[in-house]
């Protein structure tokens, strides 16, 4: 660890070299560092949506209620009724919103806390293995003893299997996309059924 610490500060003052990581695995890190803002901003647009919904809701009912006092006579219905029967859509419609909320983002903040964290653990290991690489390198260019060349090999080697690790999460990105499509599919379905128009 101490090894990698001296290799980062070398990095920064420019006395070391940096192994660039292959592009597709470059890639994949950038793709995956975008995962977690985007996810947390579909969360946030629902939650804001949600509140916004909530509040032309209200004021919605108000004036719909208003609006009744007039119509009671001509219907040949109290407007306790129709009231109630507002209310009571409104009602549904309120929890249909909540609960299109609350799943969406049960399910997105798992995925956060799982699939993507796990993702994110690889590629903290596949940096840590690179500045390993480097520092074995740089070591073992200054002095090229059999111990130096043998810690080189195994930090050649473990970079090479942290680079699979991340590869291999990399070839699950359509897979996440399919969830994410899924779990919003499942949210406007959960939308449209608090939404409908039938009684």
């Amino acid at each position: 660890m101490f090894g990698r610490l001296k290799q980062k500060v070398k990095e920064k003052t420019g006395r070391a070299s940096i192994t660039p990581m292959p592009a597709d695995v470059q890639e994949i890190m950038d793709d995956f560092a975008k995962w977690a803002d985007r996810d947390k901003q579909v969360i946030k647009a629902f939650q804001e949506s949600t509140e916004l919904w909530k509040k032309n809701k209200k004021s919605d009912v108000i004036s719909e209620l208003k609006d009744l006092r007039g119509l009671e006579s001509s219907i040949g219905k109290s407007a306790d009724n129709l009231a109630q029967l507002l209310s009571r859509k409104a009602a549904n419609e309120v929890l249909a919103s909540e609960k299109m909320r609350t799943d969406l983002d049960n399910r997105l903040k798992a995925f956060i806390s799982g699939e993507l964290h796990n993702v994110q653990q690889s590629i903290s290991a596949l940096k840590a293995r690179r500045l390993d690489r480097d520092a074995s390198e740089a070591e073992f260019s200054k002095n090229e003893s059999q111990e130096k060349k043998q810690k080189f090999d195994i930090a050649l080697r473990e970079f090479d299997i942290a680079l699979d690790r991340v590869r291999t999460a990399g070839s699950r990105q359509e897979e996440f996309e399919k969830l994410h499509i899924d779990y919003l599919k499942d949210a406007l379905r959960d939308y449209q059924a608090g939404f409908s128009t039938e009684e």
